[in-house]
């Protein structure tokens, strides 16, 4: 038996094994802490799942803004806290947590 579906069927079903692939929960918009703990997931080190060392932290990327996603500039506000949107997030996700370091940080850490 075979299975048919429409066009837009295999784009909604591609779309979601996608999303679930991306490591990120099923949700729109993301707190400091939500994003923080979905890099920290990734930052797991091979089987061990020990964290590599000079992960980013809540604490750490609460304190500094350039840490944070989008340079600090929330995408929205719900409950009163700052957000982001699921595009900005996995943006974020991708890149190093060194490059995040704005550059006259990253040249004070390098003396």
């Amino acid at each position: 038996m075979k299975a048919e579906f429409e066009d837009h069927e295999l784009d909604s079903i591609i779309h979601k094994l996608l999303e679930r692939h991306s490591g990120l929960p099923p949700q729109k918009w993301f707190t400091l802490r939500q994003a923080c703990e979905a890099k920290r997931g990734r930052e797991r080190s091979g089987t061990t799942g020990k964290l590599r060392d000079n992960f980013l932290t809540y604490c750490r990327a609460k304190k500094n803004k350039g840490l944070q996603p989008n340079g600090g500039k929330p995408d929205g506000r719900v409950g009163g806290k700052d957000v982001w949107d699921r595009q900005t997030i996995k943006e974020w996700l991708e890149k190093d947590d060194g490059d995040l370091m704005p550059e006259k940080r990253r040249e004070k850490a390098s003396r």
